[in-house]
C-alpha cells in the first residue's frame, strides 16, 4: 500500500500568515502579481547560485479555477503573461492578432478564447468584491 503524501507546509504557518499581512489591501489579481514577482525573484537568485547550465521551467497558473475547460491561453503561462502585458484599449481580436504573430498558429489563442479568459477573470473579480466564492 502507497505510504500517503506528506502535505506539511514547508514554512511555518505564522510566516505565511506574516507576507499575507503585508498583502492586505490589495486585490486578488495584485496580490497575486507580488507573490509571482517574490516567485521570480527567489528562482532568479536560485539559478545564479547553480553551477551547472542546466534549465529549469517551472509554470505555474494562478487563475481561480471554476468548472469548465481551460482556455488555450490559459494553458500556456507564457501566452497568458504575454496577453496581460497588451494594452487594456486593444479588441479582442486585436490581442488575438498579436499573439498569432508573437506565437504562431499552434499557440495563439482565438478571440473567442480571450474574450472567455477575460469574461472568467470579470466574473471571479465581482465574486470577490462581493465576498462570494
Amino acid at each position: 500500500m502507497p505510504s500517503p503524501i506528506d502535505i506539511t507546509p514547508r514554512i511555518p504557518h505564522s510566516t505565511a500568515e506574516n507576507i499575507l499581512s503585508l498583502l492586505n489591501g490589495l486585490t486578488l489579481s495584485d496580490g497575486l502579481d507580488v507573490l509571482m514577482e517574490m516567485q521570480r525573484l527567489l528562482l532568479a537568485k536560485h539559478l545564479e547560485s547553480r553551477d551547472d547550465s542546466s534549465q529549469i521551467v517551472i509554470t505555474f497558473n494562478y487563475l481561480p479555477r471554476r468548472k469548465g475547460r481551460l482556455t488555450k491561453a490559459e494553458k500556456d503561462s507564457e501566452v497568458l503573461q504575454f496577453i496581460f502585458s497588451l494594452p487594456p484599449h486593444l479588441t479582442y481580436q486585436q490581442k488575438a492578432d498579436r499573439c498569432f504573430e508573437a506565437f504562431g498558429k499552434e499557440r495563439a489563442p482565438s478571440r473567442n478564447s480571450i474574450w472567455r479568459l477575460f469574461r472568467r477573470l470579470e466574473g471571479e473579480r465581482s465574486r470577490t468584491e462581493i465576498g462570494v466564492k
